[in-house]
């Protein structure tokens, strides 16, 4: 069994979408060794194999959220009980979304023993290639998260406050 995957979900010529390919390309320069996927939608038939076979899984996102403004970094920890994503999507040009995902690993008893989903808020979803500004300032920071947080420990910083869902949200 791994240790760890790192997961990023995004198609790169949807703007803001592609947060989680760029995400994950950020964290094969630091991190060499890591395991990392990406991914253009949260395909079950892939993503539930990967999940079965780590300790951790760490999954990036876009999302669109009504309460927070672009490039706000939401990191939910899953556990075993459940999790509500609350008002908060993820984003698919392809029809399934992560949440759907989740719900159906967690149904089918195919989540790992730790999993960590950070999703960043999306200005854009136009067609296009690159992130908006906002976005953009959010991916260093996700990437020092994956990085210092050891697989990841709940920690908080000033920044940070903790939804009633166990979400923590950072502005970027």
């Amino acid at each position: 069994m791994r240790e760890l995957v790192i997961i990023g979900i995004g198609n790169p010529w949807r703007r803001d979408d592609g947060v989680g390919p760029e995400v994950i390309r950020a964290i094969a320069r630091c991190m060499p060794g890591v395991r990392t996927v990406t991914l253009t939608y949260p395909d079950p038939a892939v993503l539930l194999p990967l999940w079965q076979r780590v300790r951790t899984c760490i999954v990036v996102d876009a999302v669109a959220c009504t309460y927070a403004p672009p490039g706000t970094i939401i990191r939910w920890f899953l556990g075993g009980e459940g999790f509500s994503m609350g008002n908060v999507r993820g984003v698919s040009t392809h029809g399934w979304r992560l949440g759907e995902t989740l719900r159906l690993a967690f149904q089918m008893g195919c989540m790992p023993e730790r999993m960590i989903v950070y999703g960043i808020v999306g200005e854009t979803f136009a067609y296009g290639y690159g992130l908006s500004r906002r976005v953009a300032r959010a991916v260093p920071l996700v990437v020092r998260w994956i990085r210092t947080d050891g697989y990841v420990t709940q920690r908080s910083s000033r920044r940070s406050a903790t939804a009633s869902n166990g979400a923590t949200r950072t502005s970027a």
